[in-house]
């Protein structure tokens, strides 16, 4: 049920009434779970089964490790300043610790089993081939669940929260419509359970501003969508067959698909937290003029916001960031966006996506070291130099993304260049 069809918007309508004028306040959250089940399910069954599954799973687990977290503070202020090495408190640590590392390998081994396993057995299948070796990996023909690449990061973030002390106890009625709440369950943006939690709490009786500001970006988000990115999706068509278009067509479909994926996705996200403020949630934002920044990190702090937080937060620092040598800083940041390449689809060129961006973030690091202590005159003129830089670096890094696999990519830049 696609944000853009006429069944969403009936669908839409009927939650919005019924959730503020026909359901009694106490039981609201039971029946925006229901009717985001109901979404969910419309799309293909089995898969409302699995998120349930998992959900429930995700659940369970962060209840015993909140159960086992006041143990381990008891434990360690019996055990004293000095642990010994079997001390109980050092047994239940590890136990806790062991939770979250399941939780962990469960929530990513589902995300890359259904869509990665393809991509693995094709790899494998095109490294055998030169070594003539007979046996062929089949490629499986899975049905990606739609929204897995978004609520299985929202589960790795609850459970490494969690296992921080950053999350209090909260209902199995609370975290699942965390899991399944329906505006941002497809295309994101990805949420923080502690905020959502908060909202969900506090949520009162309707307010015409929820009216108001959400029907505001329903509309926008939907002349993002059909009017702009649309029509410049019209225009990006030799991106898919480079050996057959010209260097001008290929640099027009370059500069229109930098148009269309912006439109196309903000719009979805407009559309989304419009839905959401119709039922009093606030979601996060993801974009902030991200076209207009004048260097590479500042795109990246502004495009897809809550994935790229969700990266910094769960990746990137946890790697050790930018606390080590320059050079350890560098593998960072490469590694941290190929695996958002990744994450964005189980394709090579998006991977190399990932590396270009990578590349680009970590040569910024050396670039603004090496200037730091230059004199460089901020002018209108240097901004916008800069600015036009940013843009066309990103826009290579898009024929990489729109292209159907890495040949056809490299195949691309090679004819516009």
């Amino acid at each position: 049920m696609v944000f853009t069809t006429w069944p969403f918007a009936f669908f839409m309508t009927f939650v919005f009434i019924v959730y503020w004028w026909l359901v009694p306040r106490g039981f609201r959250a039971g029946f925006l779970l229901l009717a985001s089940f109901g979404y969910f399910t419309y799309n293909y069954p089995p898969h409302a089964i699995l998120l349930a599954l998992l959900t429930l799973f995700v659940y369970s687990l962060g209840f015993l490790m909140l159960r086992i977290r006041p143990q381990i503070k008891s434990a360690e202020e019996a055990d004293g300043a000095l642990l010994e090495p079997l001390s109980p408190s050092v047994d239940l640590r590890l136990r806790y610790k062991a939770m979250l590392v399941a939780g962990l390998i469960v929530c990513a081994g589902i995300l890359a089993f259904y869509k990665y396993s393809g991509m693995i057995a094709a790899t494998l299948n095109a490294l055998f081939k030169p070594l003539d070796i007979d046996a062929a990996i089949p490629i499986p023909k899975l049905l990606i669940p739609i929204g897995i690449s978004f609520f299985t990061f929202e589960f790795i973030h609850y459970l490494t929260d969690l296992y921080l002390g950053r999350v209090k106890r909260a209902s199995l009625l609370d975290f699942s419509l965390f899991a399944f709440f329906f505006p941002s369950l497809i295309s994101g943006p990805i949420k923080r359970f502690q905020i959502f939690q908060e909202q969900t709490e506090s949520l009162g009786g309707f307010q015409t501003t929820y009216l108001a500001e959400g029907m505001h970006r329903i509309v926008l988000g939907l002349a993002k969508k059909i009017v702009v990115a649309d029509t410049a999706n019209l225009f990006t068509t030799a991106l898919n067959s480079p050996s057959g278009s010209s260097r001008l067509s290929l640099w027009i479909a370059m500069y229109a698909y930098a148009i269309k994926i912006y439109y196309d996705f903000s719009g979805y996200t407009d559309i989304a937290i419009g839905c959401a403020q119709l039922l009093g949630y606030r979601l996060p934002e993801n974009f902030n003029r991200p076209y207009r920044q004048s260097n590479l990190t500042k795109f990246w702090n502004n495009w897809h916001m809550s994935l790229s937080s969700w990266i910094r937060d769960y990746l990137f620092i946890p790697l050790g960031g930018s606390r080590g040598s320059k050079l350890r800083t560098m593998i960072n940041l490469t590694l941290v966006m190929a695996i958002c390449g990744l994450w964005h689809g189980a394709n090579w060129n998006f991977v190399a996506w990932g590396l270009w961006n990578g590349a680009g973030l970590a040569f910024l690091r050396v670039y603004s070291a090496a200037m730091s202590k230059k004199s460089i005159p901020d002018t209108r003129a240097m901004r916008w130099l800069s600015t036009a830089a940013t843009i066309q670096f990103v826009c290579f890094g898009w024929v990489l993304f729109a292209s159907p696999d890495l040949p056809a990519a490299l195949l691309s830049l090679r004819r516009m260049i």
